[in-house]
């Protein structure tokens, strides 16, 4: 049983803890007219998503992350009903919750913590979340990138979800799957915890 001792909220991250699923390069390059059976062309559609990722992150329009997508892919400009379809194809992740970390976010409300997301995502993943049925009934908080214009590592983030807590850093405690997301979290003066997916266990810091 994890001990939250001294902690009043703990903030989750999206990609890799809450949710493990990621875009599938496969769907996206059907969705594309690319041929989806060649190795090379996939891995040039997955490549292209997570080279034009921080930018959607950071408040980019979906139109505009998908062109980028697209063109780095050799396509024309999309036209919005295939930018809806590659938008739905890419949230939809977010109706399948990792139960591990979801198991962790019951403890935390188990002992009396108010839970919230902090996380590096585009507008439309927030809003997918928002939406889902097992967020909506768990989460109080959301301070997401692509809705507040700053993402992780920058202090401003970290210092929005104190606020939103309305709770000292130190009675915080944020679990990411990446160090340098961790460390910014850590000058604040929050608790912070690495989450392994890999080697199934998390280790506190």
């Amino acid at each position: 049983m994890t001990t939250f001792t001294g902690i009043h909220t703990v903030y989750f991250d999206i990609t890799g803890v809450l949710v493990t699923e990621r875009p599938d390069p496969e769907e996206i390059c059907r969705l594309l007219s690319l041929d989806c059976t060649d190795p090379v062309i996939v891995s040039l559609v997955d490549h292209a998503i997570w080279a034009h990722r921080d930018e959607h992150d950071a408040g980019g329009s979906d139109s505009t992350f998908w062109n980028a997508v697209a063109g780095d892919c050799g396509n024309a400009e999309l036209s919005s009903a295939q930018i809806d379809a590659l938008v739905e194809a890419d949230v939809r992740r977010m109706l399948s919750p990792n139960e591990r970390a979801l198991n962790w976010v019951d403890q935390a409300l188990g002992a009396g913590c108010t839970v919230g997301v902090l996380a590096n995502a585009p507008a439309c993943v927030a809003q997918a979340l928002r939406n889902a049925p097992w967020a909506k009934e768990r989460f109080t908080h959301f301070i997401i990138s692509g809705e507040c214009g700053q993402r992780k590592p920058q202090s401003t983030i970290y210092r929005l979800a104190a606020q939103a807590a309305e709770r000292e850093p130190e009675e915080i405690l944020f679990i990411d799957d990446r160090e340098k997301h961790l460390r910014g979290a850590q000058y604040l003066g929050m608790k912070t915890m690495l989450w392994s997916e890999k080697e199934n266990k998390s280790r506190a810091e």
